[in-house]
């Protein structure tokens, strides 16, 4: 287990790079070039690295957006629950 995933259970840099000081507009994601924030709504629907992953598990959507992020984030619905868990855990 590295130093990193020993500090936080959530390993975006959105989460490590507050642990490290960094400013929040500077943590950006390294698995993609769009130069965004890697947040747990770029990890879920936008980082390119995750294309294929999210194509398999049903999660691309033409026009993600935050309602969208927090309603399937919050569902009851045990589809969406297996999904993200899927996804996160692959």
């Amino acid at each position: 287990m590295s130093a990193r995933s020993l500090l936080i259970i959530n390993s975006l840099d959105i989460e490590y790079g507050r642990i490290q000081g960094i400013p929040s507009n500077e943590r950006l994601c390294l698995c993609c070039n769009q130069n965004l924030v890697e947040t747990e709504f770029h990890f879920i629907f936008i980082c390119s690295k995750y294309n294929d992953i999210r194509n398999k598990y049903q999660l691309n959507y033409p026009w993600p957006n935050v309602i969208k992020f927090i309603s399937i984030m919050k569902s009851t619905r045990i589809i969406y629950q297996l999904k993200i868990a899927k996804y996160v855990k692959e």
